[in-house]
């Protein structure tokens, strides 16, 4: 499928009823699951049943209160789909986008947008953690580190760092894959270790969420594999994590992600937009 826009019809969610959509549905052509249905975001996955591979699609529902920031403004799919794009380009371990799609109102108010990629048999980290014996949630946890670690090497900040937007492959190969970056930002040169990679180490490493999901040595394995063993480098940066508040990491990661919808340039900084 070209990349795009494509025919809205057939990416039409199972269930119109945003609150209780239904589970499973099949007809002659297409088998699709419903993975996730929440208020403003519904994801399932669609089988042909002409074989070939399933294909995960997402979709962004927009309240009618918020429509209006995306008037001059990039839709969520749209510009995940450019970072995706970008991601892969330079090497990154990223899901494949096959094509997004959305619907404005006659005064170009978004409705919903959607993208879709090609299905990655495994599951998200939120859901491999708990499962995992030690052995294997240390393994992860360096998998992490490492993952982070390059992705500010190409001088990306990923801006959405949390487990459940980690795919954990069954093919290990390779072992992690990036599947929710709508609000990467890339920059002219490496960030690895600079003041804006702390917006994804903490995300990733030290808010009140990851305290709960990793152990502190958890934690430490994550930065210890993203300073690739400088242990010295690891403690540093696990102070200002630990200094680092909720307040002051929300206000600056909701002022990116302001950034990452505008359509104008802006000096020094290249924002992920749709072609």
């Amino acid at each position: 499928m070209s990349v795009g826009r494509f025919d809205t019809a057939s990416t039409t969610p199972p269930a119109t009823d945003a609150s209780n959509p239904s589970e499973h549905s099949t007809n002659d052509e297409t088998e699709r699951t419903v993975v996730k249905a929440e208020r403003w975001t519904h994801a399932f996955v669609v089988r042909s049943a002409g074989g070939g591979a399933p294909t995960f699609i997402k979709r962004y529902l927009v309240p009618a209160w918020d429509a209006w920031r995306f008037v001059f403004g990039h839709a969520r799919a749209a510009r995940e789909l450019a970072a995706m794009r970008a991601m892969r380009s330079a090497g990154l371990p990223c899901v494949e986008p096959t094509g997004y799609a959305e619907e404005r109102s006659p005064w170009f108010r978004l409705r919903w947008s959607e993208i879709r990629w090609v299905f990655e048999a495994g599951s998200d980290l939120g859901h491999a953690l708990p499962d995992a014996d030690p052995t294997e949630r240390r393994r992860l946890c360096r998998e992490v580190g490492a993952l982070l670690a390059r992705i500010h090497d190409a001088g990306f900040l990923w801006g959405t760092a949390v487990p459940r937007n980690i795919i954990v492959t069954a093919s290990r190969d390779p072992a992690l894959k990036l599947c929710d970056v709508p609000y990467a930002v890339r920059f002219d040169a490496s960030i690895h270790g600079s003041r804006m990679a702390l917006i994804d180490l903490f995300t990733a490493a030290g808010s009140r969420s990851r305290r709960r999901d990793f152990s502190r040595g958890e934690r430490r394995r994550i930065l210890l594999a993203y300073t690739r063993g400088d242990r010295v480098a690891c403690r540093r940066v696990m102070r200002k994590l630990d200094r680092r508040s909720q307040l002051g990491h929300r206000t600056i990661r909701g002022l990116l992600r302001l950034l990452t919808s505008m359509r104008l340039p802006i000096p020094c900084l290249r924002v992920l937009r749709a072609r």
